[in-house]
């Protein structure tokens, strides 16, 4: 630039990329092959005191998509995010730094109201303007990173082997090699040395450097390392196959020596967990196989073997190749699940020994006569503190699936839950604190996958599945929970206060002149329909705004004082009253009192529920413990909440409502949903806190009746109460009895599970299911049509999710999803256990309005003798409302068999 003899700015300007350079740097050098199994050392060069993290996956795993590790180009992407430029004069063409992000402060006089340039290719002259061009500069010698020198073969001498030796087992099938932290370097290069898997693969190593003066350094390159050898078996297996079936296991003999080998291939079932079989499923009592093939120099040849487990759980299946210069043996583990479904249990006890110093009770396991076989699994827990499951599972406390943005945020909001609790009895260590915060970050960003532009949330994000939808509205529920949440965890993680801020201007449109709040978007859970529920939600989020915008929350306050007692339903009820409580109106007080009066008693139990003999009905069973709605948690959670803010209430005297309240937690900590999860957490905690009970000093004995007995001794004390101590007993076990002895309050709980094959007495839903005709051996075709058929008044379920189980053997085609996501009220599509069960999201189903899905597979395994796949269908928020029914596939041994043997009897 310049200014001439007038006075006039002139300019031009050049847009240009500049490769990032870190002033840390970080080069890891390993061998290029190794024999698998072995120590390998990687040498890394980096700044002394620094902190290195490390990883190495095997890349098959990186061939299946996208991945989180670091790289130059993330650091390229995040820079080119931030932006400067010189403030706008009001003008109307391009200004000094426009382009550039050049900030510039001149009093020399430039035009800038003039109508902007229109460039001639031909020639520009001497105007002013220049056409922008983009090259590439390097801001210094860029740090180079060997690999180590030429690769070298692993050697393998065919004089030296011999063919008495046994060979090593290989069993080691790790997908992570690497995944750890040098917490601080002494020398600039180092080795660090690991065992690398027993997988014939390539694994890449990446890494990166912290130094606390020079900051982040990453490597430019990532590093290769073949782990191989050039005799070796493989074997592939299906995810799991069931009890009873036949699966053909075929086994790969590779040969890169330069001679034909004859081999010995053979599997060993010593263990006797499977029984060998021929084409006419005729058993043979081999305790082992043996085939003869023959392999070619650099060829791979291979054999198959027909198997039937007959136990349950991981089966190893042993293999040997023995040849004349070279051996291969490894073990592979086959999942093996009983047939049915899967049902599972958990009750839980909060016991305190202030007055007693003793404890024993006796447990019967309520176990059903048709149970599938050897399918039952018990398991005692112990721990000191209310939270202790929770603090093991944080990531996984449900056991349903969580691809939605409410079922995003109620994996997130536990996380700080948990670490406000820690760190309120001083007992957040550096580990869990980091761990909590990434779990944070990762939730956060997570979320912002649901967010819309004018600054609201919605259930599955702005994305339109369907060209005929229309544009999705952001949901007022959801946006206020997300607002609420977000508002905790600001200061805890890095987080755009500008999310927050636009969040709440889109809250404050959706309040009405009475003060209540409205949906305007999806209704995915029947108690948002209800005003008092959404005003209640946001009154919650509005307390929380850093700063509170008061005449919203005295109108919304006015709202639920005046209509909050004449609710009829107790969910929307419970939150208003919370609500209520929250802002500290002048009605609360009065309001809590009502709804303690609306409590349930049984035995030692105090709860909230909407329609008691319902329940029991629906569920054939006189327990309490045996008819329990997620929404019956949610309410009595709330109820909870309100009585401990409350000054007429102490922890002994809300006691009966936190013991049944525990024991409706699943085995994780959790409950049987997403909502009742967070809070019924948010209840618990807040008891923990108020009560103050002595930590638990015990010893506990525990034993069981059964088949097979056992008797555990367990100590609980101040030191491990957060750590859930558990103990596995035997199949066939019938009850479990427990004695306690010492002082102080603790948890027990007794998880078991077991599969049954059986169709609700009652279902909610309809689903017929048809094999196509199109469907062959290879390839597999199903019509799945589900409908709504509640009986009541309700017209639609809330969110609802469809689990189609294939048969053992088959694979999801994910190329026909596309399909399936065209279907009106179809929001998700997913795969889980190995692609074998496809899930479907549906925003709601109504009554009457039949959805028919085709899912489409192919064989991966060779199975046969498949017992019936089940295909489940549940409401999310109230899973007692389902549907179950199953579906069969014909297939013979004889489609799946190879060989001369299996051919003859074909």
């Amino acid at each position: 630039y310049y200014v001439d003899e007038t006075g006039e700015f002139r300019y031009t300007e050049e847009t240009f990329s500049v490769e990032v350079e870190l002033q840390n740097q970080i080069e890891i050098k390993a061998p290029a092959e190794v024999k698998p199994g072995t120590d390998v050392a990687l040498e890394i060069k980096t700044s002394p005191k620094s902190f290195v993290g490390l990883l190495a996956v095997d890349q098959s795993v990186l061939l299946l998509g996208s991945n989180n590790d670091l790289n130059k180009e993330s650091f390229n992407w995040r820079l080119n995010g931030y932006d400067t430029s010189t403030p706008w004069q009001g003008g109307y063409s391009y200004y000094p730094g426009e382009r550039t992000g050049v900030v510039t402060m001149t009093n020399a006089y430039f035009f800038y109201n003039r109508t902007a340039p229109v460039y001639n290719i031909q020639g520009f002259g001497g105007s002013s303007f220049a056409m922008r061009k983009t090259t590439v500069a390097h801001d210094s010698q860029v740090f180079h990173s060997g690999a180590g020198g030429p690769t070298q073969a692993v050697g393998f001498s065919a004089e030296s082997a011999s063919a008495s030796a046994a060979p090593v087992v290989r069993k080691n099938f790790a997908e992570t090699w690497i995944f750890a932290d040098i917490e601080s370097t002494e020398e600039e290069v180092f080795k660090w040395v690991k065992t690398i898997p027993d997988t014939i693969t390539n694994w890449v190593v990446t890494g990166f450097s912290l130094h606390p003066q020079k900051g982040l350094g990453v490597t430019n390159d990532q590093t290769n390392i073949k782990t191989f050898q050039p005799f070796f078996v493989s074997v592939r297996l299906p995810y799991s196959v069931k009890r009873g079936e036949v699966i053909n296991v075929p086994a790969l003999v590779f040969n890169y020596l330069p001679k034909t080998l004859d081999v010995e291939l053979t599997l060993d079932n010593e263990d006797q967990e499977y029984d060998f079989v021929d084409a006419s499923n005729e058993v043979i009592g081999d305790q082992k196989r043996t085939q003869n093939i023959r392999v070619g120099a650099n060829e791979a040849a291979g054999a198959s073997f027909l198997i039937r487990p007959k136990v349950i759980g991981n089966i190893l299946l042993k293999f040997k190749a023995i040849s004349p210069l070279a051996g291969d043996a490894i073990h592979k583990p086959l999942k093996v699940v009983p047939e049915g479904i899967t049902q599972y249990q958990n009750r839980a006890f909060f016991i305190n020994l202030k007055d007693t110093g003793e404890f024993k009770n006796t447990f019967e396991l309520e176990v059903p006569e048709d149970v599938v076989p050897d399918s039952e699994r018990v398991e005692f827990g112990l721990v000191g503190d209310l939270l202790g499951p929770v603090v093991k599972n944080l990531e996984n406390l449900l056991r349903l699936p969580s691809g939605c943005g409410e079922q995003t945020m109620s994996k997130l909001v536990p996380n700080y839950l948990v670490r406000d609790y820690l760190k309120s009895i001083k007992k957040l260590t550096p580990a869990l604190d980091t761990r909590i915060k990434r779990n944070l970050q990762d939730g956060y960003q997570h979320m912002l996958h649901y967010r819309h532009d004018d600054g609201s949330f919605s259930s599955f994000g702005p994305t339109k599945w369907r060209q005929e939808d229309p544009v999705r509205n952001g949901s007022t529920w959801l946006t206020a929970y997300v607002l609420r949440s977000f508002s905790k965890i600001k200061d805890i993680i890095d987080l755009d206060e500008q999310i927050l801020a636009k969040g709440y201007e889109f809250l404050l449109t959706r309040q009405a002149e009475n003060g209540s709040f409205t949906e305007h978007g999806e209704y995915f859970y029947s108690s948002q329909r209800s005003l008092l529920t959404l005003t209640a939600n946001s009154l919650l989020a509005l307390l929380e705004e850093e700063k509170p915008n008061q005449a919203a929350i005295d109108k919304a306050v006015a709202y639920l004082s005046a209509n909050t007692a004449e609710s009829i339903e107790l969910l929307p009820k419970s939150i208003a009253i919370y609500a209520l409580q929250k802002a500290k109106a002048p009605e609360a007080a009065k309001q809590v009192a009502s709804l303690k009066s609306l409590a349930k008693h049984e035995d030692d139990r105090t709860w909230w529920t909407e329609d008691l003999d319902k329940l029991r009905a629906s569920k054939n069973c006189g327990r309490w413990w045996c008819w329990i709605w997620s929404q019956d948690v949610e309410i009595t959670s709330y109820a909870l909440l309100s009585l401990l803010d409350s000054d007429q209430e102490t922890a002994d005297s809300v006691l009966n409502t936190v013991r049944w309240l525990i024991a409706q937690r699943n085995g994780f900590g959790g409950f049987a949903s997403s909502q009742d999860t967070v809070v019924g957490l948010t209840a618990l905690i807040k008891f923990a806190e108020k009560s103050g009970y002595e930590a638990a000093k015990w010893e506990v004995t525990v034993s069981n009746k059964g088949k097979r007995e056992k008797t555990e001794k367990l100590n609980t004390s101040e030191e491990n109460d957060l750590l859930l101590q558990t103990v596995e007993f035997p199949q066939g076990t019938k009850s479990l009895e427990f004695e306690a002895k010492g002082t102080g309050a603790a948890m027990v709980q007794i998880s078991y599970q077991y599969n049954v094959v059986e169709k609700e007495p009652k279902p909610s839903f309809k689903i017929q299911i048809t094999v196509l005709p199109e469907s062959s051996p290879a390839n597999l075709e199903l019509s799945v049509c589900v409908d709504y058929v509640e009986e009541g008044e309700s017209k639609e379920s809330n969110m609802a999710i469809l689990e189609v189980s294939l048969p053992s053997g088959y694979t999801a085609d994910e190329d026909s999803f596309a399909d399936i996501r065209n279907i009106e009220r179809v929001r998700l599509v997913e795969t889980k256990n190995g692609d074998s069960v496809v899930v479907i999201y549906f925003e709601n189903l109504a009554k009457n309005e039949e959805k028919c899905i085709r899912i489409e597979a192919y064989r991966t395994h060779a199975v046969a003798n498949q017992k019936p796949s089940s295909v489940v269908l549940y409401d999310y928020y109230d899973t007692n409302k389902k549907a179950t029914e199953y579906y069969s596939i014909k297939s013979k041994l004889c489609d799946i068999c190879e060989g001369d043997d299996c051919k003859s009897k074909c």
